[in-house]
């Protein structure tokens, strides 16, 4: 004979406020508390039995999906780029909290056309919602460090050991952070420490995503991803950049053989076209690709490509596309609990995107 009881927990929800000053809104973050499910178990034995864990719920076309990393190239952050959202799978009434930290250093010079020498940190907070098993609503509100950071001199150690070029680095001074365009109309932009506050909230970020299907052995899953950018932060201060964007992206996930696949292709309309007093194109073309492969249940090695057609209309290299690839893994380290390490690299376009970067992200499911 097999005997079961039941029990149902609840924890007390906390609720955190935060309020932009630019529109005046209130936003919320909620957390909500995780129940236990009900109890089972053999002669005499019973269990209680969770919520079903990150490594215990994927579909069968997905697994933990690709690192949460938005585009670092200096154009393409201050903007709307594709975010990689829609392969964790968030059930009905429950909630994913993520935050990141990307660290990338910077540096493109070109005599009398531009300067670009610095680290930025981006630290972002979001929570997701499952409203249905299907249809998921999410927040994202980051923050943006800038300064001269440490890596100049391994980076340039590095170049040196290895016969490779400084790139104009050892004209100048390490660790500093400096940003100039000399715009085609004549004019200067030129920002540095002076002038520039150390850290500030960027623009908040809310996406739909819905799942259209899960897949079959021989279809991907598919989700239809909607963005909208609220101009919230500080950007438009700083670079005349704050505007209302929006992006509609299409993101399938399927296994094969060992290995999950995510492809991802975003169409982005902006609604400024100038930044830093350089005109900008109003619309973007992103494409991500992602393999993941499972080391064992809890454990995936990935890496990842991101696609940006060129932000700037008519600005030297800016105006080239952007190509960054990352390398990295995730793991589940506690139950419902998922750490992400990821190391960024450019391709093709140097000037444009960032030389080198570490990103870092830590998911708890509710």
């Amino acid at each position: 004979m097999q005997s079961a009881t039941s029990a149902e927990i609840r924890n007390r929800t906390k609720h955190a406020r935060l309020r932009t000053c630019s529109l005046g809104l209130l936003c919320a973050a909620l957390v909500a508390g995780s129940s236990a499910g009900q109890a089972y178990g053999q002669t005499e034995k019973t269990a209680v039995s969770r919520p079903a864990s990150f490594a215990e719920s994927h579909p069968i076309n997905a697994r933990f999906g690709p690192l949460h990393l938005r585009g670092q190239s200096p154009f393409q952050m201050l903007r709307l780029s594709m975010i990689p959202v829609g392969a964790d799978r968030i059930e009905r009434a429950r909630w994913l909290l993520t935050g990141t930290a990307t660290w990338t250093n910077r540096w493109a010079w070109k005599k009398n056309k531009y300067l670009i020498d610095g680290e930025i940190w981006r630290l972002t907070v979001s929570a997701t919602y499952g409203v249905t098993d299907w249809m998921q609503l999410r927040l994202e509100i980051p923050f943006c460090i800038r300064g001269g950071g440490i890596l100049d001199g391994l980076i340039m150690g590095l170049h040196d050991t290895f016969g490779l070029g400084q790139m104009g680095r050892d004209h100048f001074y390490k660790n500093q952070f400096h940003i100039v365009f000399h715009r085609k109309d004549g004019t200067i932009f030129d920002m540095d420490s002076s002038n520039s506050s150390a850290a500030g909230i960027e623009d908040i970020v809310l996406t739909s995503t819905f799942r259209l299907t899960q897949g079959t052995k021989w279809i991907p899953q598919t989700c239809l991803t909607a963005h909208l950018k609220f101009p919230t932060g500080d950007e438009e201060e700083l670079f005349g950049s704050g505007s209302l964007d929006g992006g509609l992206a299409l993101c399938l996930a399927k296994r094969i053989w060992k290995l999950y696949a995510y492809l991802g292709v975003q169409y982005t309309r902006f609604g400024g076209d100038e930044l830093a007093g350089i005109p900008m194109r109003q619309d973007q073309v992103s494409a991500l690709s992602a393999l993941e492969y499972p080391l064992n249940n809890r454990y995936s090695l990935l890496l990842q490509y991101l696609f940006n057609t060129g932000a700037a209309s008519d600005f030297y290299e800016f105006s080239e596309t952007t190509h960054e690839i990352t390398v990295g893994f995730k793991g589940e380290i506690f139950r419902n609990t998922v750490f992400e390490f990821g190391m960024i690299e450019n391709m093709f376009h140097f000037d444009n995107s960032p030389d080198f970067g570490f990103h870092f992200g830590l998911s708890r499911k509710l």
